[in-house]
């Protein structure tokens, strides 16, 4: 395991916050040794995947499936359109929808091994992502129907 890994499931244990369902570590083959934390946010009666990645790179990645295969021919101009929108007002994250259709929120921290803030690392996630979300995912999903 990473050494920011490592140093951020002492810090959840530490004080003692059960946000992760699962940690697991990459395949062997993965020579930036990614540690994965996974959890679900739930907005309504969805359930959205989200993911930490850390490996051992200067920076950690958090991501959230908001949608998966919703972006259509039919729906794909307004969607983008819509997320434009979202990424020109918020710079600690942006929304992307990749090839297969789904959306996804993204969200890159600098996180050495030597300088990992992992009280940063919390803030962002749970005052900041989470909230927008929450707030937000009803008119993600309607951007969807347009």
């Amino acid at each position: 395991m990473n050494k920011k890994a490592q140093a951020f499931i002492d810090f959840t244990k530490e004080r003692e916050l059960k946000v992760w369902a699962d940690i697991y570590e990459a395949p062997a083959e993965d020579k930036v040794h990614t540690v994965i934390f996974e959890a679900v946010i739930e907005a309504g009666e969805d359930k959205l995947p989200l993911r930490l990645y850390m490996d051992d790179s200067f920076y950690i990645m958090l991501t959230v499936r908001a949608a998966a295969g919703a972006v259509t021919a039919a729906n794909k101009e307004a969607v983008l359109e819509g997320l434009n929108y979202y990424n020109s007002r918020y710079k600690i994250f942006k929304y992307y929808a990749d090839s297969d259709g789904d959306i996804f929120l993204e969200s890159c921290l600098p996180a050495g091994d030597e300088h990992l803030d992992c009280d940063l690392i919390y803030t962002v996630l749970l005052r900041v992502i989470v909230p927008h979300v929450l707030e937000e995912y009803k008119n993600i999903k309607a951007l969807l129907k347009k």
